[in-house]
């Protein structure tokens, strides 16, 4: 299960950070998490649910923030919301596209008492 990989990970870079804080306590641990990144937001929530009761931290809770998928096409510039694994751009139907936003996966922030 590659979210229970992430999730573990997320925790990981959690102990580290709150060896920085003794004494305090982990309130939250707010997520970016962009819409092509690859998780299944559901199983990840369940597994960020799980390592996180597994820890010290077990009152403490997730916050996700989801990233829309925004592409530019390279041929016109035109910035649109990409639709399914193909990108196309809707303008010139080029598929000279990047994507600029949405494979974002990262800890944002930790909230601490």
């Amino acid at each position: 299960m590659h979210e229970l990989s992430l999730a573990s990970s997320v925790l990981s870079i959690v102990e580290s950070e709150m060896s920085r804080h003794p004494g305090r306590t982990l309130t939250a641990v707010t997520l970016t998490v962009g819409e092509r990144a690859g998780v299944e937001l559901d199983t990840f929530r369940t597994a960020m649910s799980a390592v996180l009761r597994s820890s010290a931290w077990c009152d403490a809770k997730c916050v996700i923030d989801i990233i829309p998928s925004r592409a530019q096409c390279i041929a016109c510039g035109v910035v649109f919301c990409p639709r399914g694994a193909y990108i196309e751009c809707p303008e010139c139907g080029s598929g000279a596209c990047g994507v600029i936003s949405g494979l974002e996966f990262k800890v944002a922030s930790i909230s601490l008492e």
